[in-house]
């Protein structure tokens, strides 16, 4: 019976931790966007999200050719791998685009097959094609996204985190305004009847 007990709780353990990877752009709750910083270009580029150091790796030479929420793609022709981490900080979800241009220079008009895998062994493949090609990664305690794709991509954009270990988010002021509103609503709609009413 104890055996029985084992097997199934360990079962149990590793569905639960299995990191889900879709294609498409799924907002997740209390997402911060990757802050990107101009500057050199190395086998690693750096950004912030949420006060936290964002990793950029690859065995390419990389570059962020604009600060903000830019984009991060090689120095050198198409990016064909990248790996996304938080410096050992744990994260939930991470949602970005691999884009690609279309016309001379630019990504192949084939499919071009992306292979993701997660830190906790969860891998997925997906066949895309010019343009925006986002995907969403939910899971919990990861530690690192590697994504590889066959025919490149012309760079990755639009990076985005959530659930990040020791991270508080604070809700956007129109969602606070939004909040206050309804407040007000609820304070004006009870004062118009008499208690007991």
């Amino acid at each position: 019976m104890k055996l029985k007990l084992i097997i199934v709780s360990a079962l149990a353990a590793g569905l639960a931790s299995a990191a889900t990877i879709q294609m498409g752009n799924i907002p997740q709750p209390g997402e911060l966007n990757v802050l990107l910083n101009q500057g050199p270009s190395g086998l690693q580029v750096t950004g912030l999200v949420g006060g936290v150091l964002d990793l950029f790796d690859s065995t390419q030479i990389l570059i962020n050719p604009s600060s903000g929420q830019a984009r991060t793609e090689a120095l050198v022709g198409l990016l064909n791998n990248v790996k996304l981490s938080l410096g050992g900080i744990t994260f939930g979800d991470v949602i970005f685009d691999l884009h690609c241009n279309q016309g001379s220079g630019g990504c192949p008009t084939a499919h071009n097959t992306i292979m993701i895998a997660t830190s906790d062994g969860t891998t997925a493949s997906f066949l895309a094609g010019p343009g925006q090609n986002f995907f969403t990664i939910t899971g919990t305690g990861l530690t690192s996204v590697s994504i590889k794709m066959s025919d490149g991509a012309s760079d990755i954009r639009q990076v985005r985190f959530s659930n990040i270990a020791g991270v508080v988010t604070t809700p956007e002021p129109a969602a606070i305004g939004l909040m206050l509103v309804g407040l007000g609503a609820v304070r004006l709609r009870r004062g118009r009847f008499p208690k007991g009413a």
